[in-house]
């Protein structure tokens, strides 16, 4: 099975079970989502998504921060900026509960230059 069968698989099998993916699959979604080229395949995640509890998708995207500034910086910059700019206050309670790790990464990408350019907002989550 190619990869792009594996990722088709991944999505449909989320979709029929309408239930709540847990954290590993949230990860693969989010390393799916950031490594693929093919925006049928975003957008099939983005409709998994949109029924995702936000506490969840948020704490995940946080989590994996550290990685996502070493192998994919400018996802890195656009989800963080979304997810703040859409919901600012769930990023920064959920932000507050994150070990150093994450919040330091997290404070990286808020302070870098490609943030502060599309987001005004980078300083108000620290």
């Amino acid at each position: 099975m190619s990869e792009e069968d594996e990722e088709r698989h991944l999505l449909e099998s989320l979709k029929k079970a309408g239930s709540e993916p847990d954290d590993e699959t949230m990860k693969t979604l989010l390393k799916i989502y950031t490594s693929t080229l093919d925006w049928i395949t975003q957008e099939r995640i983005e409709t998994v998504l949109a029924d995702v509890d936000k506490s969840l998708w948020i704490r995940i995207v946080l989590q994996e921060m550290p990685v996502l500034m070493q192998e994919a910086p400018g996802w890195a910059v656009s989800l963080l900026g979304e997810e703040v700019e859409q919901r600012f206050e769930l990023v920064r309670e959920s932000l507050q509960s994150m070990p150093a790790e994450v919040q330091s990464a997290v404070l990286s990408v808020a302070k870098s230059e490609d943030y502060s350019s599309f987001y005004a907002n980078a300083d108000s989550l620290f």
